[in-house]
């Protein structure tokens, strides 16, 4: 059994440290859970502890606020996404309504100068989205898009 153990702490010791891509206090984000660990997929997390020695770090959970469980390196990635609810407490209300009537809002990654310069070349775009994205205008499109979708097949 020594033997096994000398070998292990040779092993152990030729390996290389791992190079971590995260510091203690840097924000990350969950994208995997190949460790089984508690954080959930998606969020951001506070890095607290790094282990050099296998690339993991262990976080502020952020449902509980206290540390959790080690999490792999290849779990991570850099949080440099706006984030959708910090974005809504800092936008004008209109704005938020009109990012609202798009899908996928949560991955939405435009700059504000690009999202400036885009809408600049739209003249009314704003205004037609918001209005367009109404409940009672899309009920009504809907009804309209059927009757469309017949015309042009011959029914109506």
């Amino acid at each position: 059994m020594d033997l096994m153990n000398e070998l292990q702490a040779a092993m152990d010791d030729a390996a290389p440290p791992h190079t971590p891509r995260f510091a203690p206090g840097q924000k990350v984000r969950v994208v995997g859970n190949g460790m089984n660990h508690s954080y959930p997929v998606g969020e951001v997390v506070q890095i607290l502890r790094v282990d050099a020695s296998d690339g993991t770090y262990r976080a502020r959970d952020p449902r509980t606020g206290r540390m959790g469980d080690w999490i792999s390196d290849a779990d991570l990635e850099p949080d440099t996404a706006l984030g959708w609810e910090w974005l809504k407490t800092v936008l004008p209300a209109e704005d938020v309504a009109l990012l609202e009537a798009f899908d996928g809002v949560h991955r939405l990654s435009l700059s504000p100068p690009v999202r400036d310069a885009l809408l600049s070349q739209v003249p009314g775009l704003k205004a037609t989205i918001l209005r367009l994205s109404s409940p009672a205008v899309r009920a009504a499109g809907a009804g309209k898009r059927d009757a469309n979708s017949e015309r042009r097949r011959g029914v109506a």
